[in-house]
């Protein structure tokens, strides 16, 4: 009787054991899991910061590969992965969501002088079609070519659209997008765009286009004030009054005009080289 309690206290040290080191394992491996998943997630988000800089390290349009492991969430100003968020000043035009291969294309924002740094990514997948007619081929083609010199292989320049997002430049219930006077529609709202680095943002990121183009606001007005500042030391000889106009001018519009403000300060500032003067940028 004896020997027989001894044995089942020995297969219940036995079970309790085991059932201790079962749920230290379980544990074990949930936090291992969970370790693993913050360092890939940090590992995500600092291969984007790497591949940013890169980009932003040369002086062409131009574009990268990059494969995101794990689903990335990207909102306005924050980057999201397995709970881990991160702001970003870096202007991402994109899907809410990216995973697996994506590509990446770089260009700088500009009015005429550089305001921001625009950043175009699309699933490996995603295609697009821009469609003309003959009415306005030239016109599209010449919008479209730079779009297609970032992602080549994912863009069609046509008549006849087989892609899976379909661009055009007149109302057509085959669009997914419709481009037409300075605005992109979409099936379920609209924004502005002002030049061709915006149109290319629009249509890739319909749902953070807007919030992106205010962010772009408040630094075009932080690049305005320092080119005001920079006129305050430059020779009194020298006329700057019409630059400084325009600057004004362009620091509180947002419509249309701005193409033509972007011209003329373009044009004041290359005349004041005939002037002998200091340029302002």
């Amino acid at each position: 009787m004896h020997k027989k309690g001894e044995v089942q206290f020995y297969w219940i040290f036995v079970a309790v054991a085991g059932i201790i080191i079962f749920t230290f394992l379980v544990n074990f491996g949930l936090k291992f899991k969970e370790l693993q998943e913050e360092k890939t997630a940090v590992k995500v988000l600092n291969q984007l910061d790497e591949t940013f800089s890169s980009l932003q390290g040369t002086q062409f349009k131009t574009s990268s590969y990059l494969n995101i492991p794990i689903r990335l969430n990207v909102q306005c100003g924050t980057l999201s992965v397995q709970g881990k968020s991160k702001k970003t000043e870096n202007l991402i035009f994109s899907q809410k969501v990216l995973q697996g291969d994506v590509l990446i294309g770089f260009n700088s924002y500009k009015m005429p002088f550089k305001i921001a740094n625009f950043f175009y990514i699309i699933k490996e997948e995603d295609t697009y079609s821009f469609v003309y007619d003959n009415s306005n081929e030239k016109e599209v083609k010449e919008i479209a070519k730079n779009f297609k010199s970032y992602f080549p292989d994912n863009t069609e320049i046509t008549d006849n659209p087989k892609n899976k997002v379909k661009v055009y430049f007149k109302q057509s219930n085959n669009a997914d997008v419709v481009v037409s006077q300075e605005k992109v529609f979409y099936k379920d709202g609209s924004v502005d765009y002002y030049n061709e680095a915006m149109l290319y943002g629009a249509i890739v990121s319909k749902d953070n286009a807007k919030c992106l183009f205010e962010k772009t606001e408040g630094e075009k007005k932080k690049v305005i004030e320092i080119y005001k500042q920079k006129i305050e030391s430059l020779p009194l000889n020298c006329n700057y009054q019409p630059i400084l106009t325009s600057l004004q001018r362009l620091e509180n519009v947002q419509s249309r005009e701005i193409k033509g403000i972007s011209a003329n300060l373009e044009s004041q500032n290359k005349a004041l080289l005939n002037e002998d003067c200091p340029v302002v940028f």
